[in-house]
This record gives C-alpha cells, structure tokens and sequence, in this order.
C-alpha cells in the first residue's frame, strides 16, 4: 500500500512540475493609453456623382497583444474595437495602444444601399494598416469604391458546406505505468461551433450559423451563399468561444484525472466560399490555457 501511494505521489509531482513549465500567462508590463481614430465615411452617388453620406459602415480596428504589450511575456490574440458610422458618416473608434504607439489593422465592412431605382449597390473598402499613438486623434476620412451592383431579387440561392473538427489539449501518459505525459490534441464532442458568413445571399448582411460537434470532434455547416459571379461579400470565420474547463491528464488505461480549473482561449479560422463550394479541413485547437 505504501508503495502505491509513493507511486502515486510521484507521477502528481511530475505532472504538476510539467504544468508549471507549460503554461504560461500574460504578465502585461507594458504602458497603455488610448488613441482615437475618427473620420467621415462617403460614398459616389451612382446617378449623380455627387458624395452622399454612408451610414451603417462598421469601422474595425485590430491590434495585436505583441503590439499592444511589446515588452510583456506572453502576449499572444488580438484586441478588437469598433464603431459604425452614423447619418452623416460619422465614426470615432477609442483604441487601447501601447503608450509609444502600436501599429493596428483598420478594416471597413461592406455596406449594401437601395438607391432611388430600386437597385441595389455594394460598396467597400480595403484595409488599411497605420500606427496609432496615445492621446492622439488620428482622423481618416473614406471613400468607399462601387465594386458590384445586383438586384436583390436576381440573386439565386446555392448552398455551400463548411467542414472540420475540434479538439483540446490535455495531458496523456504516454506508456503504461509510465511518468512521461505529453500535451496532445484529442476529441472534443458535443462542442459548441459558430460560423459568420459577410454577406448571406437574400437578405445581403452578416449572418450566423451554429451547430455542434459530433462523437468524433467533426462539425458541418450548410450556408446559402451564391454565385461568384455576383461578387457578394464571401469570407466566413469559424469560431470556438472562450471556454471555461479544466486542463486534465488521460491516464493510459483511459481513465480521466481532472486538471485545475482555467480558460482555453478562443480558436477562429477565416476563408471564402461561393455557392457550391466546399471547403473542409477548416480544424481548431483548444491549444492555450490560463489557469484561473
């Protein structure tokens, strides 16, 4: 009996050393303050040539945990921040910024308008990259480009399939008996999955799909989208939300050993697809933990 309980001990203190030496948390040293980028958003009457206003423009500004945080361990994902652009284009964005200024990601979301006959334009934006520095306003007036003109009832729904699998990284011992466990990737069942789609075929906005993985960690989503011909807006983003659990060890014989409680930070993967595609492979990891 005391020989088991030896035993015992000794593999909790190697998993416990090996926990210690893998996981790690953001220490944000940093200095921090915020910026604000602001502007005004038109758009080319396509009658008249005069500027109108574009109300209804998201505004998205990333930047990244090593450019917020460039001198703290750790500094892993991205911050996000956004604004939409008011009746009179209007759009002011509060940034959060390393004090010496981080160098950020603008993106601008695609806007649909119903003109006077009844058509439909799509207008857009490119992204654009700059620094933005605390305490300072930086303003940036857009003009969005004309890049596509449909009319809503001449758009024929397709179908189009996403496909992939979860998983979490745990603990496995790696022989039975043995005192080796490596962090591996396995299954994850009956996961919550989310899937965004820019731009759905009939209603020509953001719209979202959820489902769950099966037995096996697989997971597919059945989206209308349509032809590429009609140049609608096809980028999707699968998503795994924050996820509260616990970081466990799964012993040779396949029995579980609950880990300490934690997060596993969200996973996206982003890609395009038209009306009769498929893409598969779209695979997330639940691969960083913070212990809480």
């Amino acid at each position: 009996m005391k020989k088991t309980l030896l035993a015992i001990g000794i593999v909790a203190a190697l998993f416990s050393c090996k926990k210690d030496d893998e996981v790690t948390v953001l220490e944000a040293t940093d200095l921090t303050g915020t910026a604000t980028l602001a502007g005004k958003i038109t758009h080319e009457d396509p009658t008249s040539a005069d500027d109108k206003y574009l109300a209804g423009a998201v505004v998205t500004v990333r930047v990244t945990n090593a450019a917020l945080y460039p001198n703290s361990n750790n500094a892993q994902g991205t911050e996000t921040y956004s604004a939409t652009s008011d009746a009179n284009g209007n759009y002011s964005v509060a940034v959060t910024v390393n004090q010496e200024g981080s160098a950020v990601t603008v993106s601008y979301s695609n806007v649909n308008v119903t003109e006077n006959d009844g058509d439909v334009h799509a207008y857009s934006k490119g992204n654009w990259n700059t620094t933005l520095y605390a305490g300072v306003r930086t303003n940036n007036n857009v003009q969005y480009d004309k890049d596509k003109l449909t009319e809503a009832t001449n758009v024929p729904v397709e179908t189009a399939i996403v496909r992939g699998n979860i998983k979490i990284r745990h603990y496995v011992q790696q022989t039975s008996g043995g005192t080796i466990f490596n962090l591996e990737d396995v299954i994850l069942a009956n996961h919550p999955v989310k899937l965004t789609y820019d731009e759905d075929p009939t209603t020509f906005v953001e719209r979202v799909y959820t489902t769950t993985t099966d037995a096996d960690g697989n997971y597919s989503f059945t989206i209308d989208a349509a032809d590429d011909k009609f140049n609608l807006d096809d980028d999707f983003e699968v998503m795994i939300a924050d996820y509260d659990a616990t970081q466990d060890t799964i012993m040779f014989d396949n029995t579980i050993i609950t880990g300490e409680a934690g997060v596993f930070d969200d996973r996206t993967n982003t890609g395009s697809i038209d009306g009769g595609e498929i893409e598969n492979n779209r695979d997330l990891t639940y691969s960083f933990f913070t212990v809480d």
